[in-house]
């Protein structure tokens, strides 16, 4: 039996992680385990708004965050750094 290439996995995490939906406690724990408060402040404060963090869905009044858009963030904000540490 063949084994599936690593370029045929990829896309099938990617197809996965695209509709993948996860909760505020998730959310903490990608981030480092920063705080409800961080997020929060992330959402809501002016101060923030320029690192145009994610925003949830509501859903049976919780909030949901697409992985996709989150891991997104998390790069962009990765090569933001590299690339302020390279300059």
């Amino acid at each position: 039996m063949a084994s599936r290439s690593k370029q045929s996995r990829e896309r099938e995490n990617d197809e996965a992680e695209s509709d993948q939906l996860i909760t505020a406690k998730r959310l903490r724990e990608l981030l480092g385990g920063v705080s409800e408060m961080h997020i929060w402040r992330l959402l809501s404060l002016e101060a923030y708004r320029p690192l145009q963090f994610p925003r949830p869905t509501k859903i049976n009044g919780r909030n949901y965050w697409p992985l996709r858009e989150v891991n997104a963030w998390i790069r962009q904000r990765f090569d933001a750094s590299r690339h302020a540490q390279a300059a």
